[in-house]
């Protein structure tokens, strides 16, 4: 009995003494999480305070203005205008929430200025509301007319570099890479549109993007008429099985052709653009230096004989 009492007290007071450690732990754990925590949180509120205006105020609000851009926005009208901002090559990194967010800007610019023109401007009756019209135009319509001459220059870009790039891939294909090994090569030497396209491609499809979907997204995404021939020729190609070096041979030739044609259409066309700034405006001028002194000289001459 007096054995078991005692293994009874010794069992109580080791229980005691793991329980009074196990809480003396927990407690100095609970403490130092405590001071970490509230380290981290000083430490971000210091990184937050340190940051410029810009990063501090500006951001977070462009985040929340986007956040909001983005519910307004219909998701098809998401795509659409994605697609817009990559074939002019995204100008200012701009997404399809931030272009909603400019598309109101300038609408609300439109307003404002076609209201300062009619109430601060000193022009007065038709030609007043005509320069609010003028100023309202610019506002609503030049966001769109800038993303358009992007894509215009992006796709002129692209057409100029397209034969000399596909060039380099013919040497490439024909030293022995594969097509994929040769893209990374002209990647890596040259610069430009063309080459942002090809290496999203590349990307595309090293992420398990099929190849043939990757060069059809391309060709859509950039809407060039010489591109989408250069893609369906590929993808024709590696259907069929044919020799791609040839394939991108022919291309090449195709493409300087088609190069030289339009170069001799635009000089066809330069004459009679030239007519009209000859008839108004330089054909006068020659008219009034060489028959000017004439005309004089016969004024003078039929006054002194009494005309």
């Amino acid at each position: 009995m007096v054995v078991l009492i005692a293994l009874l007290t010794f069992a109580a007071v080791v229980f005691g003494t793991f329980a009074v450690v196990l809480e003396t732990q927990s407690k100095r754990m609970s403490d130092r999480f405590t001071t970490v925590a509230s380290r981290v949180i000083e430490e971000d509120d210091d990184q937050v305070l340190r940051g410029s205006l810009r990063e501090r105020v500006f951001d977070p609000m462009l985040q929340r203005l986007n956040a909001w851009a983005v519910k307004l926005t219909p998701a098809q009208s998401v795509k659409q205008t994605a697609l817009r901002l990559d074939r002019a090559g995204r100008p200012f990194g701009l997404t399809p929430a931030t272009w909603t967010l400019v598309k109101m800007a300038g609408m609300l610019f439109s307003v404002i200025g076609a209201l300062a023109v009619l109430r601060f401007g000193h022009l007065h009756g038709p030609l007043g509301v005509l320069a609010a019209l003028a100023v309202a135009a610019c506002g609503a319509l030049g966001p769109s007319y800038y993303l358009d001459y992007c894509t215009k220059v992006r796709q002129a870009a692209i057409r100029r570099a397209l034969p000399d790039v596909i060039d380099l891939l013919v040497v490439s294909v024909e030293a022995g890479l594969g097509l994929d090994a040769a893209l990374s090569e002209v990647i890596a030497r040259r610069k430009g549109p063309l080459l942002d396209e090809f290496a999203r491609v590349l990307a595309e499809v090293r992420v398990g993007k099929p190849r043939r979907r990757a060069w059809q997204d391309m060709a859509e995404r950039t809407d060039c008429l010489e591109l989408k021939v250069f893609t369906a020729a590929l993808v024709q190609a590696e259907e069929l099985g044919a020799s791609i070096a040839g394939v991108l041979r022919g291309q090449s030739e195709a493409l300087r052709m088609r190069r030289s044609l339009s170069v001799r259409e635009v000089a066809a066309v330069l004459p009679v653009k030239m007519l009209f700034p000859l008839v108004f405006f330089i054909f006068p001028g020659m008219f009034v230096v060489i028959l000017g002194p004439g005309m004089i000289n016969m004024m003078q001459s039929f006054g002194q004989i009494g005309f």
